[in-house]
């Protein structure tokens, strides 16, 4: 029986090992998703085509001019009034949508 050298290098390397390890493991992998994906219940909800009972909400604009004047829908309006019209609108809803626009320069 020929022992090895250990000044002479190796000619061939075994993988066989790593293989053992790679096929391990894909086998543990494929065994986890498909015991994961099994259990999983999802309830999505039904398409409808009636229409929404909720009545759109009126949103409210403010334009800020580049002159610093003020504009709530459209029309030009002080600070002021700004102030106490959003503040009614608010109390009426407090979810009142409302986007706050700046003019191009």
């Amino acid at each position: 029986m020929k022992v090895q050298d250990d000044s002479k290098p190796y000619d061939t390397i075994n993988v066989t090992p790593m293989l053992d390890l790679a096929y391990v493991l894909l086998v543990i992998f494929i065994v986890m998703t498909t015991a994961s994906i099994q259990g999983m219940k999802i309830d999505l909800p039904k398409p409808s085509n009636k229409p929404s009972l909720t009545p759109p909400k009126e949103m409210r604009i403010v334009r800020i001019l580049a002159d610093g004047g003020l504009m709530l829908n459209g029309a030009s309006i002080s600070m002021a009034e700004l102030e106490s019209r959003l503040a009614a609108a608010v109390a009426r809803d407090a979810q009142m949508p409302m986007m706050v626009q700046g003019d191009p320069q």
